[in-house]
């Protein structure tokens, strides 16, 4: 099972279900979240100017959308990473933490992990 949290929920997640696995798709990740099971993943992660640019308006949620996706699908070490996690979920629960902030980065990577499992 691949599941998308937000990064406020990944204690009460680790706390319910200790064997899981975390992979935490932000840049610069909060110093706290040094678990065993928490992997940081920012290769996953949107590139900063993009997030800001959503946050200021700059982008619309579809450009949003769009240039994220691209940005996964053209690079080699994300689509490989994806394969891996999806393995990985076949022997235990995997969790990705994405930013509250950004619904839109959770349906892009959600939709990746779909578009290749299947």
């Amino acid at each position: 099972m691949i599941t998308a949290i937000e990064i406020t929920e990944i204690k009460e997640t680790i706390i319910k279900d200790p064997g899981c696995k975390v992979y935490v798709c932000v840049n610069n990740p909060p110093k706290f979240l040094r678990f065993a099971n928490v992997q940081l993943c920012s290769a996953l992660a949107p590139q900063a100017k993009l997030v800001q640019d959503l946050k200021l308006g700059i982008l619309t949620t579809d450009e949003f959308r769009r240039k994220y996706s691209m940005y996964l699908k053209n690079n080699p070490l994300t689509s490989e990473l994806v394969k891996f996690i999806i393995s990985e979920s076949k022997n235990q629960d995997i969790y990705l933490i994405w930013n509250s902030h950004s619904e839109c980065q959770r349906l892009v990577l959600m939709g990746m992990f779909d578009n290749i499992s299947s």
